[in-house]
């Protein structure tokens, strides 16, 4: 029997309880880290992006983490607020085509 492929797997803690726990690494994962990337390298907090775009902190703050999946609108108008020049837009393209 061949061996099936394994996904990427991260460990974290959570922030308030100190829990362990893991996760797959995959696509949505890819996008949120770079968006946390991107917003923390302009100095912006959550509420600031949110301001920006147009979404809450707190579904900005499930798109970074991977629990929620981020669509085109967003992409593009983070990729204007963090002056991404279509970085996530091409990043949210190449997840939902591979």
């Amino acid at each position: 029997m061949a061996d099936l492929p394994t996904a990427p797997v991260a460990e974290s803690t959570h922030p308030a309880t100190g829990a362990q726990f893991r996760h797959v690494r995959g696509p949505l994962m890819e996008f949120g880290e770079e968006l946390r990337r991107l917003r923390q390298s302009k100095g912006m907090s959550l509420a600031s992006l949110g301001a920006a775009v147009y979404f809450t902190k707190g579904y900005l703050s499930k798109v970074e983490n991977g629990r929620a999946r981020p669509n085109p609108a967003l992409a593009a108008l983070c990729d204007r607020a963090l002056g991404a020049d279509g970085a996530l837009t091409a990043l949210l393209e190449r997840t939902r085509t591979g």
